[in-house]
């Protein structure tokens, strides 16, 4: 949980600092970490039911709403990767203003930490992808 409140507390203070965002913080910060951290939990999902060898007990989780894939594909990562995210980051962090402790108590780093934690959950996936598309088209 440590490594959790620092990431927030060098968020907050990041997203003060611009001054565009002065307005609309809470938000912004609430928004893209909850969305950081769904893209990790789709990218967990996807290694884990990769290397599960036995696909009997995988669960899937895709909506058929509109049928239509696309439509349906961003109301499944909406469902069940961000909103989840949202909620448990609101609770944590911004239900009565806890904020305010956090970002006294944890140390930040003018937005490095941040990021660095953007780089590594937006790019980790599509490197995972070529690296297994390598291995599937010249180590068969």
């Amino acid at each position: 949980m440590k490594f959790y409140y620092i990431l927030f507390s060098d968020a907050i203070n990041k997203i003060l600092t611009v001054e565009k965002s002065k307005d609309l913080w809470k938000f912004y910060t609430l928004i893209f970490i909850s969305f950081a951290m769904g893209l990790n939990l789709l990218m967990l999902k996807f290694i884990y039911f990769e290397l599960n060898s036995s696909k009997e007990y995988t669960i899937l989780t895709n909506l058929n709403i509109t049928g239509f894939q696309k439509i349906d594909g961003i109301l499944t990562y909406f469902t069940f990767h961000l909103f989840p995210f949202l909620i448990l980051n609101y609770f944590l962090i911004f239900y009565k203003d806890k904020y305010k402790e956090i970002i006294v108590k944890y140390k930040h780093y003018n937005g490095k930490l941040i990021g660095w934690y953007y780089a590594i959950s937006f790019f980790f996936f599509p490197l995972l992808f070529i690296m297994g598309v390598v291995k599937y088209y010249f180590f068969r």
